[in-house]
Order: structure tokens, then C-alpha cells, then sequence
């Protein structure tokens, strides 16, 4: 009877644990697109430019860079609080209802994994339509989007 409780046990909190995973998963896809839309949009407004500067000598690296900073920006104004807010919301549930929320451990390692983790995927998917814009010649970008 304890082996079958046990395993009854840990198959509700792996079905749980799961849950979890999902609902992080799908969150962290939102903020992918929604960073990619967001660069997407940003870049067509300001693709005159970016074609100047290519066309001025401006490198690569320099329009990523710039680009790069600006994600990295709008990641810690909206992503990076949010995260943050859900991790101190959840610190403090497990404090005040520890019998229920047994599962939810927070570690250090795995909160610092999460913003390094967070940083990476909206700085990729954020990158996206820069690096498919720049794989482009200036002369290319400032022919095919020229208003």
C-alpha cells in the first residue's frame, strides 16, 4: 500500500511539474514573438536609416550593436520586471502556504538561470530580423525599401 501511494505521490507531482513547465514554455515563447514583432516594426520605421548608414560604411556590428542594446533595453523593462515580480509573488506564497507549494523550489542558481535564459531567447528572436535585413547589400536595402 506505501509503494503504491509513493508512486501515486510522484506521478501527481511529475503531471504537475509538467503543468509548470508548459505554462513557463508558453510564456517564454510570447516573449519571443512578441520581442521579434517588436524589432520587426522598430527596423521597417527605421529601415532608411539603416540603409544610410550601410550605404555611409557603417558595419555590421555597429547596426547590431545598436539594435542589440535596444533589445536588451525593452527585455529589462518588460520582461526582466516581470520576472522578477513572479519570483518574490512566489517566494512569498511558498512562505505563507509551504503544504501545498512543496513542489515550487526557487534556488539562486535556477532564478540567475532564468534571467540568463530570458536575456538569450528575446536577444535571438529579437536579433532575427536584423540579421535577415543585414544579410542584405546596402544598396539592395535602400533599392527594395526605398520610399
Amino acid at each position: 500500500a506505501y509503494i503504491l501511494l509513493y508512486a501515486t505521490y510522484w506521478d501527481s507531482k511529475i503531471e504537475s511539474f509538467h503543468g509548470l513547465l508548459m505554462f513557463c514554455a508558453i510564456g517564454i515563447g510570447v516573449s519571443a514573438v512578441s520581442i521579434f514583432f517588436i524589432t520587426r516594426s522598430d527596423l521597417l520605421s527605421r529601415i532608411h536609416e539603416v540603409s544610410v548608414f550601410r550605404s555611409l560604411g557603417s558595419t555590421k556590428g555597429d547596426i547590431i550593436k545598436v539594435f542589440s542594446l535596444e533589445i536588451i533595453l525593452i527585455t529589462t523593462i518588460s520582461s526582466f520586471f516581470g520576472y522578477m515580480l513572479m519570483i518574490l509573488f512566489l517566494i512569498n506564497l511558498q512562505a505563507q502556504v509551504t503544504i501545498i507549494l512543496t513542489y515550487i523550489s526557487l534556488p539562486p542558481l535556477v532564478v540567475v538561470l532564468g534571467i540568463v535564459l530570458l536575456y538569450l531567447i528575446n536577444l535571438f528572436s529579437g536579433m532575427l530580423p536584423v540579421a535577415l535585413l543585414l544579410r542584405k547589400t546596402p544598396s539592395e536595402i535602400a533599392k527594395k525599401y526605398d520610399l
